[in-house]
């Protein structure tokens, strides 16, 4: 019985005459009394109970919700965060872990599915092979729906997943892949979200976090050149037949996991040397997605190779060079080459109208310099892609004083064009001094289209720039900033 609870009825005694004669008394009483009957007392009021206090709130950790179900899953992926979607829309996974001893195989599958879009995968992982393939992969994982800048799927929307993967985790059995259709054994938390605009942020910021970083140098680097950093975040087997428009090239970066790749010897020089894929000429310097290179003011990085068109430093994804250090070509290619060519900045048959994935492309500081005999190629070519951010800041140009002469900066749009792009130059320099008929910056409009990416030009010593319109009809760029003393060339928009 709780305490301070009334439990039972309380019992009242009467007492009743039997009429005249003989009757029947309590103690103490007269015979010929009859006793009035007494009010019954009455308990004390209590205090009501106290509500019952509320279950304790869900502590949420990890990458998926603490109310799915799915334990094995939650062993093997610890961790992650998803590029390129909407804060609001929810998640899940299914998975396979397969192995089938009477080939032998091994598979592992990893699918992202996106409840807004009514369950459909919108990005994956997969690799099969004969031996385990846990032995050699990072413990990080990117999945999208492109493949060597292919899609694999027209619901690629340019969402994206980096993923912590715990291989010690990881059972195989032969049970194919998962089924789920909803979130409840496999639903991610609430949170793990990064919006496109919370990474065009990230990268365009005067300083990125950086979540990992390695280094380079003879003496004190965990690398001993710049490339060996490059091609440790890929297969290294696998490094020289990747082209400058592979991707995705590494699991170990993303644009929402930036990686710091810095030179920290001393006057350190390294010369790239280029090779060929089926004929083209390719830099073995190509910054995958979500990499950054940071030179000391005494890196000397250069290319000798006068028969080859490779550039020296490809960077056709999101990436950034931070400065103070020479980038100095001395071969028949660019310094710089900026181009996806709208690989993968694309809209998908789900979301025709909304685009994620857009590229930002940084540089901050730095020499960049090219000087040769036959001095007709531009320091930095580049074509500007759907929603694509160009940054460059606080860069020095430099040809030198060469007969044969042309424009420091060239830039052209992209075919399938759906959204405007946006250059930006910021305290740019070169020693373009009073050369005449050469611009500083050219643009140029190679591809129909009624699109106009953006100018702004800020605090730069540019007297020319050049604009033009080889496939006629709506100019392809137009101005964001006041031009005052520029001498334009072209039909630029307003």
């Amino acid at each position: 019985m709780r305490l301070g609870v009334v439990s039972g009825a309380l019992l009242l005694l009467a007492l009743t005459s039997c009429g005249s004669g003989n009757s029947s008394s309590p103690p103490g009483g007269s015979g010929s009394q009859t006793s009035p009957t007494q009010p019954a007392p009455q308990p004390a009021p209590q205090p009501a109970p106290p509500p019952a206090p509320p279950p304790p709130p869900i502590v949420e950790t990890g990458f998926f919700s603490a109310t799915s179900t799915d334990a094995y899953i939650k062993r093997l992926i610890v961790g992650g965060v998803i590029g390129g979607a909407d804060a609001e829309d929810e998640f899940f996974v299914n998975y396979e872990t397969s192995f089938f001893s009477g080939i032998p195989l091994y598979r592992i599958l990893i699918r992202l599915h996106s409840v807004r879009n009514g369950g459909a995968e919108v990005a994956r992982f997969g690799i099969q092979s004969a031996t385990d393939p846990t032995i050699n992969l990072p413990d990080t994982l990117y999945l999208t729906l492109m493949a060597d800048g292919s899609r694999l799927s027209p619901n690629d929307a340019g969402i994206t997943a980096t993923l912590d993967v715990n291989w010690k985790a990881v059972e195989w059995a032969a049970a194919g892949l998962t089924a789920h259709t909803g979130t409840s054994a496999t639903g991610i938390r609430a949170g793990q979200v990064q919006t496109a605009a919370m990474t065009e942020a990230i990268w365009l910021a005067p300083a990125v976090d950086y979540k990992r970083r390695v280094t380079v140098g003879a003496r004190t680097g965990q690398y001993r050149t710049v490339v060996a950093a490059i091609d440790a975040l890929t297969d290294p087997n696998s490094a020289g037949s990747i082209r400058g428009s592979t991707y995705p090239s590494s699991n170990i970066c993303s644009p929402e996991r930036p990686l710091l790749i810095e030179v920290v010897d001393a006057f350190h020089e390294e010369q790239i040397v280029p090779y060929k894929i089926e004929g083209i000429d390719q830099s073995p310097l190509r910054l995958p997605h979500g990499c950054a290179l940071r030179l000391r003011q005494d890196t000397l990085i250069y290319m000798n190779a006068p028969g080859s068109s490779a550039p020296l430093i490809e960077m056709n994804f999101t990436s950034r060079i931070e400065g103070p250090g020479t980038m100095e070509q001395r071969g028949g290619g660019y310094a710089i080459h900026i181009d996806n060519h709208n690989g993968i900045s694309r809209t998908s048959a789900l979301e025709p109208t909304t685009l994620r994935r857009k590229i930002q492309t940084v540089l901050n500081g730095g020499l960049i310099i090219r000087r040769t005999l036959d001095d007709t190629v531009p320091n930095i070519g580049s074509g500007v892609s759907n929603g694509q951010t160009m940054l460059f800041d606080g860069i020095r140009l430099e040809r030198g004083r060469n007969a044969s002469q042309t424009d420091y900066i060239f830039i052209h749009n992209s075919p399938f064009e759906s959204h405007a792009g946006r250059i930006h130059l910021r305290n740019v320099s070169s020693d373009i001094g009073d050369l005449p008929n050469i611009a500083l910056l050219a643009l140029g409009k190679s591809f129909g289209s009624t699109i106009q990416h953006g100018v702004l030009i800020e605090s730069s010593d540019i007297r020319r720039l050049e604009v033009n319109n080889s496939v006629g009809g709506t100019p392809g760029f137009r101005r964001l900033s006041p031009m005052t003393g520029i001498t334009i060339i072209g039909d630029l928009g307003e």
